[in-house]
C-alpha cells in the first residue's frame, strides 16, 4: 500500500516511479544532489530508491515527493 502510494505521488510530481510486483522498494531518477543529501538516498548509477517500511507515513512521502519535486525545479533553474 505505501509503494503504491509512493509511485502515485511521484508521479503526480512528473516524476517517474515503479516498483516490481509486491516489491516495498519504490524506484525512480537519480535525484538531484541535494535531495540525496537532505533525504539520504543511495544512488545506483542512474536511479535512486527507497524503501516503504511501516514507519514509513503517508505523509512522509508526500513530503518527499514534493521535496523531490522542488529540487528538480532548482535544478533546471
Amino acid at each position: 500500500r505505501l509503494a503504491d502510494h509512493a509511485i502515485a505521488r511521484l508521479k503526480a510530481q512528473g516524476i517517474d516511479a515503479w516498483r516490481h510486483e509486491n516489491s516495498i522498494t519504490v524506484v525512480f531518477p537519480r535525484p538531484p544532489d541535494t535531495l540525496m543529501k537532505k533525504w539520504i538516498i543511495a544512488p545506483k548509477k542512474g536511479i535512486g530508491h527507497i524503501i516503504t517500511l511501516p514507519h514509513v507515513t503517508e505523509a512522509v512521502i508526500d513530503e518527499f515527493a514534493a521535496d523531490f519535486a522542488e529540487a528538480l525545479r532548482g535544478a533546471k533553474g
